[in-house]
């Protein structure tokens, strides 16, 4: 046999070694993210041991060159890096009893997004999870009705197991409807994600084909869990979601909408919220309910009041040190939510003030503001971004909001929210490099030619 033939196959044997592990560690990266979705803050063990195969992995693909970032995304990494290791060191100065656990959501887990942002360095690497998202929400929306379903139906559960480790409860108050699971979180972020891809015409979404058929039941499930779910930052993200996505388009100047798919909408909305008294809803408690979690007054809203009183006490801590706060971890005197976790506080961005000051701020605010920033500038320049990254900008808008009032972004579970729409932007960055390098050398690569 010629040498040349022989190093041919040769080649071709690696090169097939090559794809089947990277095709075996992207489905054990799906698999991983899926369970993140559906059983988020359980089963760590076993989601555990996944995530160090894949930062084994992560690790070996950065010795050999693998990672592929923009020097923007480098810099701003490095920037939230530095200031979250002060912050902490602040905080173990300062004797924080909090300081090293939260260390690790401010500094080590972006850490390991960044390595996976590095990986992930393409769109046909990345668009693969948004079907992996789509999945989660339906999933999770059929085991909120499957809670629902078992209290006033008396339907019996196949898996108590699973829905008893997702901390599932279930009541019903005079007209009101509250269950709770840890993944109604999938949920929350799901609605304006999937609104957005469906707003979207067929040849931009990312959901094409059988997908965008499954993309629409899945609105109509987080629908349905809204009005079961009893959780006022649910509702105000409902009520929101059309709004974000439609400023969303409007400054990203997409002028194309998919009217049918709104009108549909629309009259699946009131479609269910006709239906909704056979569940025993009553939609004028539910909206009295809604308005008096801004009742900070009422000492028998015990939820809001505690949220008064933790809003006192974390500005009255944050006064003594404005410039650079107290430190991660720190405690604010006169209000304890938790006593395993008295550094922890529902008002998360409240407490990022105490704890960082406004140096913190205005590094994480700055950071995030870039984000949408520099995702609107790819927008208007690159049409082909609009199905990557207007549900994964929608989605993180609608649950920074949510995030104001339920620290969800404290948790490495929920930490992705963040970290998507950053690692969709670094892979149209890269994109547009080799766009404008190919139109130098006189090839054509891409219409994006992002700067």
């Amino acid at each position: 046999m010629p040498s040349g033939r022989f190093e041919s196959i040769a080649m071709k044997q690696r090169s097939g070694v090559t794809v089947s592990k990277s095709t075996l560690f992207s489905w054990l990266g799906y698999i991983f993210f899926f369970l993140m979705l559906v059983l988020p803050t359980t089963y760590q063990l076993e989601r555990g041991v996944c995530l160090a195969v894949l930062l084994f992995y992560g690790a070996a693909f950065a010795m050999f060159g693998g990672l592929r970032i923009v020097p923007q995304v480098i810099l701003w990494t490095f920037v939230t890096l530095i200031a979250s290791s002060f912050f902490m060191l602040l905080g173990a100065f300062n004797d924080a009893p909090g300081a090293l656990r939260v260390g690790t959501v401010f500094v080590l887990w972006p850490i390991v997004y960044f390595l996976f942002i590095g990986i992930l360095h393409q769109t046909e690497k990345i668009s693969p999870f948004y079907h992996v998202i789509l999945a989660a929400v339906v999933v999770s929306s059929i085991m909120g009705v499957m809670v629902v379903a078992e209290k006033m139906f008396g339907v019996n559960l196949v898996l108590s197991a699973i829905f008893e480790a997702q901390g599932a409860s279930f009541g019903l108050y005079d007209g009101v409807v509250e269950y709770r699971l840890y993944n109604t979180t999938t949920v929350i972020y799901g609605l304006p994600f999937l609104l957005a891809a469906i707003f979207l015409p067929k040849e931009q979404s990312p959901f094409r084909g059988r997908w965008r058929g499954v993309a629409l039941v899945a609105l109509c499930l987080s629908i349905i869990i809204l009005l079961v779910s009893g959780r006022r930052a649910f509702w105000l993200i409902a009520g929101i979601s059309p709004v974000v996505v439609w400023v969303l388009m409007v400054t990203a100047r997409i002028k194309t909408l998919n009217v049918r798919r709104v009108l549909l909408l629309t009259l699946l909305c009131f479609f269910l919220v006709a239906i909704s008294p056979f569940f025993g809803i009553d939609l004028q408690r539910v909206w009295q309910e809604f308005l008096s979690a801004f009742d900070f007054s009422d000492i028998s809203n015990m939820s809001s009041y505690l949220r008064r009183e933790q809003f006192f006490a974390l500005y009255a801590g944050w006064l003594d040190f404005p410039l650079i706060g107290n430190g991660l971890g720190a405690t604010a005197s006169g209000s304890l939510r938790s006593v395993e976790q008295p550094w922890a506080y529902e008002l998360s961005y409240m407490a990022l003030l105490f704890h960082t000051g406004l140096v913190g701020m205005l590094v994480y605010c700055s950071a995030v503001v870039w984000i949408f920033f520099k995702s609107i500038k790819v927008l208007r320049s690159c049409p082909d971004s609009v199905g990557l990254i207007l549900p994964a900008l929608s989605g993180l808008a609608c649950f920074l909001i949510a995030n104001a009032t339920n620290p969800y972004l404290a948790k490495f579970d929920y930490l992705w929210t963040l970290f998507l729409p950053i690692a969709v932007l670094n892979a149209y960055l890269l994109k547009g490099r080799r766009s404008i390098l190919s139109s130098s050398t006189g090839t054509q690569e891409s219409s994006c030619t992002i700067a």
